[in-house]
């Protein structure tokens, strides 16, 4: 199935779905794919699945953005470092 995601146990991420960061393996900046952006992700910061990276493990490109768009981070991670987040963002 297109821009599905999978991560063994763990229910299916798609391109599009909302996650929360719920871990960060070494330092913040390091997962950052962007050298413009506002600041690292944090361990509960909130943004969109872009697309799934080649590789084993695969990983996550995520983005995170302000309520006007702009982009906060733009950042991988590992499966275990991000999950569906359960209110889909609000706040």
């Amino acid at each position: 199935m297109s821009g599905e995601i999978t991560d063994g146990e763990r229910a299916p991420l798609r391109e599009l779905d909302v996650v929360r960061v719920v871990a960060l393996h070494g330092r913040p900046a390091e997962h950052l794919t962007l050298m413009h952006v506002q600041r690292p992700p944090r361990v509960g910061d909130v943004g969109t699945v872009v697309e799934r990276s080649a590789g084993t493990p695969a990983r996550y490109l995520v983005e995170s953005v302000t309520g006007e768009g702009e982009t906060v981070w733009l950042a991988e991670f590992d499966p275990d470092e991000v999950e569906l987040d359960a209110d889909g963002g609000a706040r």
